[in-house]
């Protein structure tokens, strides 16, 4: 174990801490120029990242964006306001704008139907209104107030600029995701795929999994742990855009409340017999009926759903899995 591993094991001045006898343990520590560690402080086998490409940019500790980042790394983030957040986690998403880093005004190249989010950064503003496209939502974007418009008939669009922005971005989807440049033309940054072995980390008839985790929005119940990649078997996800759950093949089992968007939330959940049960933040959820098998498959999907996508389009970190069930009590502590 390196030292600064052992380090975070002994974090607990002689307390014995559950991490360490965790099956699984991955910290996802900052690793510098914008990559997120993957090394496992316990557990078997390795972390794989895909993602295709050098398009994906994300925040140093002075709250910067930088980039590009390598294809197929994980990427660690920053707040804003320079606070670790953990490993970035994000869906295929395309920004619009032609020329992000040097914002003019501009009509946008076609658009197809559906959502899209316009946001900025710097000083002034940016409106946005139909071209040849049809739009509702139609808006202007200032900094830290986004725009999000759908497009109902295809077409293009027009950015009005005004004041000096440092950034813009137009991205398909309804909620905003990180900075991706452009300088002349759309530009589209892919998925990022984590996923670790199950085989010596998971069981799935006793266990118990915990991470910290920010979501840019709960109306998707995102995944952040799936024990399966070809089944949908998250031990943790937000069900309905309302409460953190676990789902076992047969029944969602509801916790609390998932908290506030963007904010990093501790959530944990346990399955063994016939109980299953999740918490957030310290307060455990009532517990439900378990089937007996979480029907654990050859990888776990971190931060997403190997079978359906579902992502975080947040962070993640301190993921913990144990192959024994720690019970009610000790839930809410991790």
């Amino acid at each position: 174990m390196s030292h600064f591993l052992h380090k975070i094991a002994s974090a607990n001045s002689g307390v014995v801490s559950p991490n360490n006898f965790a099956a699984l343990w991955v910290p996802f520590a900052d690793a510098g120029s914008g990559v997120a560690s993957t090394q496992l402080a316990r557990g078997t086998g390795s972390i794989t990242v895909t993602r295709a490409g050098a398009t994906a940019w994300t925040r140093n500790s002075s709250g910067a964006w930088i980039g590009p980042i390598a294809a197929n790394t994980l990427r660690s983030y920053y707040s804003p306001a320079g606070v670790y957040q953990g490993a970035l986690i994000e869906e295929q998403r395309t920004n619009h704008f032609l020329n992000s880093a040097a914002p003019v005004t501009q009509t946008s190249g076609a658009l197809a139907l559906g959502s899209y989010t316009l946001w900025m950064e710097g000083t002034g503003s940016v409106a946005v209104a139909g071209n040849t496209a049809t739009i509702t939502g139609a808006g202007t974007a200032s900094a830290g107030v986004p725009v999000t418009f759908t497009v109902t008939v295809a077409g293009t669009v027009n950015y009005t600029v005004t004041g000096t922005p440092t950034i813009v971005q137009s991205e398909n989807g309804a909620m905003a995701t990180s900075y991706i440049q452009t300088a002349g033309a759309a530009v589209t940054r892919n998925a990022d795929i984590p996923l670790v072995p199950s085989a010596g980390n998971v069981s799935g008839t006793a266990g118990t999994c915990a991470a910290i985790v920010s979501c840019a929005s709960f109306a998707s119940a995102p995944r952040m742990v799936t024990l399966s990649d070809t089944l949908e078997r998250p031990a943790l996800f937000a069900n309905g855009g309302t409460n953190i759950a676990i789902f076992d093949g047969v029944t969602i089992v509801n916790g609390p409340l998932v908290g506030a968007v963007n904010v990093p939330t501790r959530y944990a959940s346990r399955w063994s017999g016939s109980v299953m049960q999740a918490a957030s933040n310290g307060v455990n959820g009532t517990a439900g009926v378990f089937d007996g098998n979480m029907d654990v498959g050859t990888n776990i999907g971190i931060g997403f759903s190997p079978p359906s996508g579902l992502p975080i389009n947040g962070t993640i970190r301190n993921l913990r899995i144990w192959t024994r069930d720690l019970g009610a009590s000790v839930l809410p502590t991790l």
